[in-house]
């Protein structure tokens, strides 16, 4: 079975489907395989000792990393400082989801 899908694309329908910019983050030193002027914010996650695991990506390459972002911890930075990060270089922000999990609560990564 073929199927034929024709569109009709007005400016009111191509402005509803261009998906919403994702927030820039920074704070992120010493990444191989992200570039770190580039990233944006794809996950994040309160975790129970108060500080947030975060996945950022690359949108032009396609890389992904995880943060653990301790807000007390100001540094200069005003969401707070970046005390461990994955400097991987995932393919999937899902895959840097899990590890970054994963690390918190194994204590592992930088």
């Amino acid at each position: 079975m073929v199927y034929n899908i024709v569109a009709m694309i007005t400016p009111q329908s191509f402005e509803l489907s261009v998906r919403p910019e994702r927030p820039r983050v920074g704070g992120y030193r010493g990444l191989r395989y992200t570039d770190p002027d580039n990233l944006v914010l794809h996950y994040s996650v309160d975790l129970l000792d108060g500080t947030r695991l975060e996945v950022v990506g690359d949108p032009d390459n396609g890389g992904y990393e995880w943060g653990i972002r301790d807000p007390s911890l100001l540094r200069g930075y005003p969401n707070g400082y970046i005390v461990r990060h994955s400097d991987m270089g995932y393919c999937m922000s899902t895959y840097a989801l899990q590890d970054g999990l994963n690390a918190n609560f194994e204590g592992g990564a930088k």
